[in-house]
């Protein structure tokens, strides 16, 4: 599995690319500095194939993220992936 944000450092329209080389049950979370989950940007059952959602969407702003260095978190099934991006304050 492939996952990328751009731009990075995040901006309001920074997006989550990902390819899912199997169907399954797919968490996309955002992890803080100091390990705690701060968000959920998606949760659900995806087909195989390559998606692309914004960071920035109707539960989640990235705006409102505090300076720093954070994970995505990309799971499908039981395979994780990370992807670390940074946040500036605005």
């Amino acid at each position: 599995m492939t996952v990328n944000v751009y731009p990075n450092p995040v901006q309001s329209n920074s997006i989550v690319q990902y390819n899912l080389p199997t169907a399954g049950n797919v968490n996309i979370s955002i992890i803080d500095p100091q390990g705690r989950r701060v968000a959920v940007i998606f949760s659900g059952l995806q087909s195989k194939g390559s998606y692309q959602i914004p960071l920035t969407n109707a539960q989640f702003n990235s705006k409102n993220l505090a300076a720093g260095l954070y994970q995505l978190q990309v799971r499908l099934n039981k395979s994780t992936t990370v992807k670390s991006f940074v946040a500036f304050s605005n």
